[in-house]
């Protein structure tokens, strides 16, 4: 347990992933089950073996990261921004009005400083020459003029924009459905938002197969029910629902736990959650 401890607080999750075994422990005890801590007293395979009435139960859980799978990391915007948001700041010192920014790139957002500037460089050059659109080697951008009156930024107190209301209006007005966005704004004045997307569709959903496959197989004994618990951070419950009904090409949820018993007899149950307040 100490070990890890110490080995969480040095991961970019922290202790999420631990706080969720724990979660997961709690609400079988509460059901009834003996549980054996089987993967720290042992030392490898399942996390839990959960007890019932004789009935023994492998439980192996995932915590998986909400940038499986996608071309632009969270951690990776973040620092990218740390070059945006002066230039937007200075930006919006410079005019009035709400303004759009969409910059895309050619594959993976990396955490190289040389390409970081360079998309700050290019944004700052089409604010400054006034282009609806501009190109830098594999990096372009356009630019859309957007009214601040009919916007979330014309009435609302700073404090009370939320991302829910940004993503709403990104969707409605330019049909943009996309997180990565960076913001800068003063009420009713003026508004800038950035928008970062690389030109390669993410495969969320099979990065999370993957990794569940790999589990069922290395994890579980094979000699027991197994249940499969995974945990979906910096998920949406919009981007869950999403996934649930997802049908292109038989990668939605209820396909991937079909195949997933499928192709591993030994799961019994598989279940998904995420951070936050359980709603039916």
């Amino acid at each position: 347990m100490k070990g890890m401890l110490v080995g969480a607080l040095k991961s970019d999750y922290g202790l999420a992933p631990l706080a969720f075994e724990m979660k997961v422990v709690a609400h079988l005890m509460t059901r009834g089950f003996d549980v054996v801590f089987h993967d720290m007293e042992e030392g490898g395979g399942f996390d839990y073996l959960a007890t019932n009435e004789g009935v023994e139960i492998e439980v192996e859980c995932k915590f998986v990261s909400g940038d499986i799978g996608r071309q632009i990391h969270l951690k990776k915007m973040h620092q990218l921004s740390t070059i945006l948001l002066p230039e937007m700041a200075i930006a919006l010192d410079q005019r009035c009005g709400g303004r759009l920014i969409r910059i895309s790139i050619p594959g993976r957002l990396g955490a190289n400083e040389k390409q970081h500037y360079e998309i700050g460089r290019l944004m700052s050059q089409a604010i400054t020459d006034q282009k609806s659109d501009a190109k830098l080697n594999e990096y372009e951008i356009s630019i859309s003029d957007f009214s601040v009156e009919n916007s979330p930024f014309s009435q609302l107190p700073p404090d009370a924009v939320s991302v829910d209301h940004v993503e709403r209006f990104l969707s409605d007005e330019f049909g943009i459905d996309n997180k990565n966005v960076l913001i800068q704004f003063r009420p009713n004045r003026g508004a800038i938002l950035v928008v970062v997307e690389s030109a390669k569709k993410d495969t969320v959903l099979k990065g999370i197969h993957r990794q569940l496959k790999e589990s069922a197989r290395d994890q579980l004994s094979g000699n027991r029910p197994g249940i499969l618990c995974c945990e979906l951070a910096d998920m949406t419950e919009k981007q869950l629902l999403a996934f649930g009904n997802e049908q292109d090409e038989g990668t939605g949820l209820q396909f991937m736990v079909s195949d997933l018993i499928a192709r591993r007899p030994q799961i019994h149950t598989v279940s998904f959650t995420t951070p936050g307040t359980v709603r039916l």
